[in-house]
């Protein structure tokens, strides 16, 4: 066998094992939960990906017990280890996606040419999250228009220096966390899903060391958490900050519409730990607070 040195197979298991981390995080943007059936695969799966890293470790091993006789010529360059990196996650997605992979610098199926090009002002877009007025529903048709008009990318470096010119400021940071959640849902499955998510929950930490009680910040977070799949055991993480926006919550002299939904997510993660009184002590206790809320209504009539 040709030597491969050990940097090669070491960047090799590096890649394929956070491949699985970030792949499987990011199917937390279209559901809230695993099946049974889903979580045996995603587990077959990550037995899978040890086996290989096992055999990869041997190689690893067997070849730091070579001696180094090789010629310089019979060894990888850094072009060759980018590309085998590259290749082995590309596999990595196929095999998880079940289509064959695209060879390196290709494009891919019905892949444009030219990239379209942005229309629309993207300082005037964002100039309206300043709305302090601003419902959820208009947060996301703004988001919807930035996507229309192509100017994704735009949008999140435009916020991304308002983060870093204001790094105290909470309101900026969440938003940057959410920009970051926006671009999550236009990119394909695959190892960017991942680290988009990952970036956005730094950007809703840097808001909390702010300002721990902002609002948005922590049901921004709690909720992207209660998203990731029952594996990773995130919906822990999830219900710690839910039980804190509560307290906060039920220390306000006056309660808003939307503290409502940090019940309705608490009670459905107590429900899936299997905490069922826990529960329904929480849906009971938020329809008392929210009684005209529907899903209050539904969780506390079951």
């Amino acid at each position: 066998m040709k030597p491969v040195s050990v940097v090669v197979l070491s960047a090799v298991v590096s890649a394929v094992a956070a491949f699985a981390v970030v792949q499987l995080a990011s199917e937390s943007s279209s559901r809230a939960a695993s099946s049974p059936r889903e979580l045996v695969e995603i587990e077959s799966q990550i037995r899978d990906l040890a086996a290989r890293n096992t055999a990869l470790e041997k190689a690893i091993s067997d070849e730091r017990a070579r001696p180094a006789t090789a010629e310089a010529s019979d060894r990888l360059s850094a072009v060759d280890i980018e590309r085998a990196v590259r290749e082995e996650v590309a596999r990595a997605i196929a095999a998880r996606e079940g289509e064959a992979p695209v060879a390196a610098g290709a494009k891919p199926a019905g892949a444009s040419a030219e990239k379209a090009k942005p229309k629309g002002d993207v300082n005037a877009l964002l100039a309206r999250f300043a709305d302090p007025g601003l419902s959820h529903a208009d947060f996301q048709k703004i988001w919807n228009e930035v996507r229309a008009a192509g100017l994704m990318d735009e949008a999140v470096a435009a916020i991304e220096k308002l983060a870093k010119d204001k790094p105290s400021d909470p309101d900026i940071q969440t938003l940057l966390g959410a920009s970051y959640l926006q671009k999550l849902f236009t990119v394909p499955d695959g190892p960017e899903k991942g680290t988009w998510a990952v970036k956005a929950d730094q950007a809703f930490d840097a808001a909390l060391a702010a300002n721990p009680e902002h609002w948005d910040a922590r049901f921004s977070k709690a909720t992207s958490l209660a998203f990731w799949p029952p594996i990773f055991g995130k919906q822990k993480d999830a219900i710690s900050n839910f039980e804190t926006l509560i307290k906060q919550q039920e220390a306000t002299a006056q309660p808003k519409p939307q503290y409502a939904e940090a019940y309705v997510f608490l009670g459905n993660l107590y429900d899936q730990q299997g905490a069922h009184d826990k529960a329904a002590a929480t849906f009971k206790k938020g329809l008392s607070l929210f009684p005209d809320n529907a899903s209050l209504k539904s969780a506390a009539s079951k």
